[in-house]
């Protein structure tokens, strides 16, 4: 959420439940999903990343993917990510004769 966009209360309850207080209720739940969802400042004190891509191959702008020492790193518009994949094989015993 924006820290910027101001917190939506919800209406306080009246005795009675009419459909002027649920039509109130349903717009304010809907401000406050929709706050959600807007792109702006973060602030918190951890964040834990799940998962996280080891390439920015396949992300959009602004993405973050982990490189191989575990650093974060920032998809930025314009850059190319090739796939890439690792193979390990262990050939046996090599002997050079001089």
């Amino acid at each position: 959420m924006n820290r910027n966009t101001p917190i939506q209360t919800l209406p306080k309850p009246p005795k009675e439940y009419d459909q002027t207080y649920f039509n109130s209720l349903i717009k304010n739940l809907g401000i406050h999903i929709y706050n959600q969802r807007i792109p702006g400042e973060m602030v918190g004190s951890s964040v834990m990343l799940l998962q996280c891509p080891r390439s920015g191959y396949g992300l959009q702008d602004g993405m973050v993917w982990a490189d191989g020492d575990g650093v974060l790193k920032i998809v930025l518009q314009g850059q190319v990510f090739a796939p890439s994949n690792t193979i390990k094989i262990k050939l046996g015993t090599v002997t050079v004769t001089t």
